[in-house]
């Protein structure tokens, strides 16, 4: 088979083809995607019989050309410093006819060995591989463009030569470039061996790029992704750990109380979580009941993605609206006073929670609230009064490694998908526990120089939380499998890799891989594109303050927003109400988000 068709789909091989092309920031985001889109062998096996075919063409070509012109036995093939056969070989090559095929196979030899030294492989039997082809979900505009920001811009302006010509679209380019040396060689050129690869490698080059640009159009779009930041801190780990591991039934429990607090959860001696239960309405004990379930975690996922769009700084100004938003509830479920009172008081009761950290030595390091209210909003429903909205600070040694004071991301955080507060936390419980804890070892483990987490299959029926019963293994199993699969969905896990025979076994090891984007973060450092946060306007007086600063009368902020001008003056009118929902997301649109 002729080079050039198929490239090995290997990181150094990538790697070298690609560095004149696309800027060293992006090398490992693109090289991860093609890797991914590679064929496998069996895939390349079904091409195999195809490219073969064509690379007879491209020898018969060759072959007729040579022969038409009377190609003499002594012109050089392999240019300056490549030696021509000696005379007792051209005597008997002449003798037997085979000068012409001879010729030919000697010219597709010094082409592998030239692909070979440039490092451009083929695959071997068995490896996987990229077919160089042009993608057809590629503007070759955009290609052009794109090569204006490559590195080596005389290799670009080639490749954009020859896309603007057409040839890079052409699956037999390989006959093409064939043709056009041999003709240059009947006309008299000496170096035809450098002016065929040239033309190979320029071809294969525009192919190569076309499916690096896609890489890279599809990195941005992940850049771009909405997501959540959880802090990777010891502290959130062993709060996430211990709060999976909490009885999951509504029952009651006894607990240790010493001086009025309750101790709830204690997973490690280091970090300890305690309920002040003096003067404990019972609404907030059914609510604590609720959140040591799966749904606890759920809530814990919504605040942390307010937390990211939000707040930034460790505040957020939470509103139920958005608290339900982030759990994915329907319309219906959102008008129903019943849900939103539950929901309410379950986000209630973390902050009714305190988190004492201790040092080694048994010494009290930090002490405080979960979440800490500094303000807080209620609306009538029903004749009652309700929770609507709060300004909440979230336990310091559960954030601080997420953002720096300005609010930019800091140094000891890790992904999460922003959808994980809407998985069903019925259906697919570990998958919320997976998808909270999995991002921190990941950053763990990527720290001492792994790219993935592995674990025994014991190990990971322990970290999502499922009891196993050695009389019934099935369901655990099963119920790994199902919640590993969701996590996937929601692109909160990436490739999941069992040991050979290891599968459903306790001591089976498995490796579970980042998703790309998190890849993009974690490993490439690719930064997310965060858009701005909307402004923190909740009530009718902050409205009118935001609309002054902008120096807008009331009519000019309506066509701004796109609502009714009424709809802004029944705002403003109580100043101390919440605002609509339809306002709330018009601002939001208004700011980019």
């Amino acid at each position: 088979m002729l080079p050039l068709l198929l490239l090995r789909a290997d990181t150094q091989v990538l790697r070298n083809a690609l560095r004149p092309l696309v800027p060293e920031k992006d090398l490992g985001p693109v090289i991860d995607r093609l890797l991914a889109n590679a064929s496998g062998p069996s895939g390349l096996a079904d091409l195999r019989s195809e490219l073969e075919a064509r690379g007879e063409v491209f020898s018969t070509v060759l072959a007729l050309q040579a022969n038409g012109a009377g190609r003499p036995a002594d012109r050089p093939i392999g240019g300056p410093g490549r030696p021509a056969p000696s005379p007792g070989i051209r005597t008997a090559q002449a003798a037997h006819g085979d000068l012409t095929q001879e010729w030919t196979t000697r010219v597709v030899a010094e082409l592998h060995r030239r692909a070979s030294v440039e490092g451009w492989h083929t695959p071997a039997e068995g490896e996987r591989g990229i077919v160089l082809r042009w993608p057809g979900d590629v503007a070759p505009t955009d290609v052009e463009d794109w090569l204006g920001g490559a590195p080596n811009q005389l290799e670009a302006e080639r490749l954009r030569e020859t896309i603007r010509g057409g040839a890079a679209f052409d699956w037999t380019w390989g006959a093409a470039s064939l043709v056009m040396a041999a003709e240059q060689a009947v006309a008299g050129e000496q170096d035809f061996l450098a002016r065929i690869w040239e033309l190979a490698r320029v071809l294969a080059l525009s192919a190569l790029s076309a499916h690096a640009f896609r890489a890279v159009r599809a990195a941005q779009r992940d850049r771009e992704r909405p997501f959540m930041a959880l802090d990777a801190g010891p502290a959130h780990h062993a709060l996430l750990t211990g709060w999976r591991d909490l009885p999951k039934d509504r029952q009651p429990h006894k607990t240790p109380v010493v001086d009025g607090w309750a101790e709830i959860l204690a997973p490690t001696q280091q970090v300890r979580l305690q309920l002040d239960v003096r003067e404990l309405p019972e609404r907030i004990i059914h609510a604590v009941r609720a959140w040591r379930g799966w749904q606890g975690l759920r809530h814990w996922a919504a605040l942390h993605r307010l937390l990211t769009t939000e707040g930034r700084t460790g505040f957020v100004r939470w509103k139920l609206e958005a608290h339900m938003d982030a759990l994915g509830y329907s319309d219906r479920a959102r008008r129903d006073d019943a849900v939103r009172k539950v929901v309410a008081d379950e986000v209630e009761a973390l902050t009714r929670l305190e988190l004492a950290i201790y040092h080694r030595s048994g010494e009290l390091r930090m002490r405080g609230p979960v979440l800490s209210i500094t303000q807080r909003a209620e609306a009538i429903h029903d004749s009652e009064w309700a929770l609507e909205g709060l300004v909440l600070a979230i336990h310091p040694a559960l954030y601080e490694g997420v953002r720096d004071r300005d609010g930019s991301l800091g140094s000891l955080w890790a992904p999460a998908p922003a959808d994980l507060a809407r998985i069903d936390h019925v259906r697919h419980p570990y998958a919320l526990a997976l998808g909270l804890i999995l991002p921190i070892r990941w950053r763990w483990d990527l720290a001492k120089g792994r790219e993935c987490v592995t674990l025994t299959g014991q190990g990971l029926l322990e970290t999502a939380g499922i009891k196993f019963d050695p009389n019934k293994p099935g369901r655990a199993w099963t119920s790994l499998e199902r919640d590993l699969a969701e996590l996937q969905r929601v692109e909160g896990l990436g490739e999941v890799r069992w040991e050979q025979g290891g599968e459903r076994t306790l001591a089976g090891r498995c490796q579970l891989f980042p998703p790309q984007w998190v890849r993009d973060r974690l490993i490439h450092h690719l930064p997310p594109v965060e858009p701005p946060p909307a402004p923190s306007i909740l009530t009718g007086s902050e409205l009118r303050a935001w609309r002054r600063s902008k120096g807008w009368t009331q009519v000019q902020t309506a066509r701004a927003l796109g609502v009714g001008t009424r709809s802004v003056i029944r705002a403003e009118a109580d100043p101390d109400a919440e605002l609509g929902r339809a306002l709330e997301e018009a601002i939001a649109r208004l700011s980019g988000r």
